[in-house]
């Protein structure tokens, strides 16, 4: 291909924190290259140096003049020894079965394995490219996927077509599991081992997990007999530096990997920041850390990143996370792992030995981490905030004296999300210390939870609905206008008899009476767990860091913008101060 029409081959990250878009080695390419490099706001980069940089980024000695005189020289006699006369994008793989086409987003992947995996590292990997993919699309509708019994667990490859059609037959069992962290793709010249990307919930038995990897393995085995008995859809792998590799395709195609590539573009400020559309004034640490969290990640050197998320996906299930709706992300639940192990640092907390402040409570987590937990915030500490930082002028979301006007000053405030944060952030610069919400984990752990039962409920099955009047547990939350009314035969929940709303018995509230005031029972149903006291109620919850809300009886989202009026409850929260342990 002429220079310029060459496909992108990904982002360099130079070791100051610039990316640079590389298509090509020639020369020409890189300084190309150089003219479209996104360079790291604070930090300027002469076009030389730049230059120099991308050489040195990808392995070779000298500067890039040096890499003009002698160095490219070397590469194309590789290139020609190795018959590699095109670039192409080899991870691109056209529609078709066994969700190969995911190996589009595979580039990173392979790349990592190459050069932060275990040694040796792959002579080939598969990634499908130029693969016969009209074979398997020709028995489509001839073998039907799914089921699993006595044969399938006792049949062994010989036959190829035979074996295509039982692999077609049991294509679901490899979804999700074509992965570079795993060997069943990859060519060690030595047996390699397979590791299953599948995930359990805490509710899985151990016979569940067992049947479902034993079957997973003798797939991914099976299929990878298949493609050990072919050659397409095999990628050579050759190495030009310690930090770069040449990916050999059919028909002289090739394609470059190297060390530290990313396959986007940084993320702007702008579009990683503030997720909770927040005023600079009401954004605590610890969200600026979350939002600083993508960036971070992505100029972050020498990570394998595959690697990280299957195990921040282990310890999130592991730990306790959900699946379905009430899964955080995988972003959340890859920064949350990398926290626990200790690469992604928390903001400084209070010092060891530092005071502790009024109204706060030191627990000892089963991790050994320490936090200081306050009461939850009343209404009075929340008018003082709101007074000193003008923040009504610029809140949003349902009506703060709808859940506060008629309470006790002494009584927990009623919140937003965007309300509790707002308040750590001023609380942050009253105390000088990083100051957050709980954890969904840090609650749990801390307040005994009423039932799995409830805890893996789905957010449309939990039956708030359903709790009066017929639970016998007592709300503590009073409405200024009903809340529930058994239904009766002929009347329709909706004046205008348009729909029904949480089981055909939430009261429908005219429009001059909206919205109702929520205000809580006295005396309020304290409970003590962990020294720490806890409204024990199906209709009081507690924000959480990311976005969420917990309780006795159930942890998931509801709007950030919502206190729970919706929901029939109501939401408050309390503040964290993580300590510093001296190291020495």
């Amino acid at each position: 291909m002429k220079n310029g029409t060459q496909p992108l081959a990904g982002w360099l990250l130079l070791r100051d924190g610039h990316a640079v878009p590389i298509t090509g080695l020639a020369p020409d390419d890189l300084k190309r290259a150089r003219g479209e490099t996104k360079e790291r706001e604070g930090t300027p980069l002469k076009h030389v140096s730049g230059l120099n940089a991308i050489v040195h980024c990808l392995g070779f000695d000298g500067d890039f003049g040096d890499y003009q005189r002698s160095r490219w020289d070397r590469v194309q006699r590789l290139m020609a020894e190795h018959g590699l006369r095109e670039r192409r994008d080899l991870f691109e793989v056209p529609e078709g079965e066994l969700t190969f086409p995911l190996m589009k987003r595979q580039r990173r992947a392979l790349a990592d394995r190459i050069f932060f995996g275990p040694s040796p590292i792959p002579r080939r990997a598969f990634t499908g490219y130029g693969h016969d993919w009209q074979a398997w699309s020709r028995i489509f509708g001839q073998v039907s996927a799914g089921g699993w019994d006595d044969g399938d667990e006792n049949f062994e490859p010989a036959d190829i077509e035979k074996t295509r059609e039982w692999i077609f037959a049991h294509m679901t069992e490899l979804w999700g599991n074509l992965t570079f962290f795993s060997d069943h793709l990859l060519d060690l010249g030595q047996p390699g081992r397979f590791e299953a990307a599948t995930y359990f919930t805490g509710d899985a038995g151990a016979d569940e997990r067992r049947v479902t990897i034993r079957r997973q393995r003798k797939v991914a085995e099976t299929f990878r007999w298949f493609i050990d008995h072919r050659e397409d859809g095999w990628i050579g792998i050759v190495p030009v530096t310690d930090d770069l590799v040449l990916l050999k395709g059919p028909d002289g195609a090739y394609d470059l990997l190297w060390r530290n590539l990313r396959e986007t573009k940084p993320p702007s400020p702008e579009k990683a920041g503030n997720r909770f559309g927040l005023h600079p004034l009401d954004m605590p640490s610890s969200v600026q850390a979350g939002q600083d969290f993508t960036i971070w990640n992505y100029y972050r050197r020498d990570a394998w990143d595959e690697k990280e998320r299957h195990e921040a996906e282990i310890h999130h299930y592991a730990s306790g996370g959900l699946a379905g709706p009430n899964y955080p992300g995988q972003e959340a639940i890859l920064e949350r792992w990398l926290r626990t192990s200790g690469a992604y640092a928390r903001k400084p907390g209070l010092p060891e030995g530092k005071v502790v402040p009024a109204g706060f409570t030191a627990v000892t987590l089963a991790s050994g981490r320490s936090l200081l937990v306050s009461e939850m915030v009343t209404l009075s500490e929340y008018r003082r905030f709101t007074d000193e930082t003008g923040y009504f002028e610029r809140r949003e979301g349902e009506d703060w004296s709808a859940a506060n006007e008629g309470n006790p000053d002494s009584a927990p405030v009623g919140a937003t999300l965007r309300d509790a944060l707002a308040f750590c952030a001023w609380k942050e610069r009253q105390l000088g210390v990083a100051v957050r919400l709980f954890t969904v984990d840090e609650h749990r752990e801390l307040r005994p939870f009423a039932s799995d039962h409830y805890r893996n409920l789905r957010l449309q099955d939990f039956p708030w609905e359903n709790f009066p009047p017929r639970s016998g547990l007592e709300p503590s939350v009073a409405w200024s206008e009903p809340r529930f009314l058994e239904p009766r035969p002929g009347v329709p929940a909706f004046p205008d008899g348009s729909g029904v709303s949480l089981g055909s018995r939430k009261r429908w509230i005219d429009a001059e009476n909206y919205p109702p005031r929520a205000m809580w029972r006295e005396p309020l149903p304290w409970v003590e767990h962990s020294g720490i006291r806890f409204i024990d109620a199906w209709d009081a919850y507690e924000w959480c860091a990311d976005g969420r809300i917990a309780g006795r009886y159930w942890e998931g989202p509801i709007g950030i913008a919502s206190w729970g009026e919706y929901k029939n409850l109501k939401v408050g929260f309390r503040i964290v101060i993580d300590r510093e342990v001296d190291p020495g």
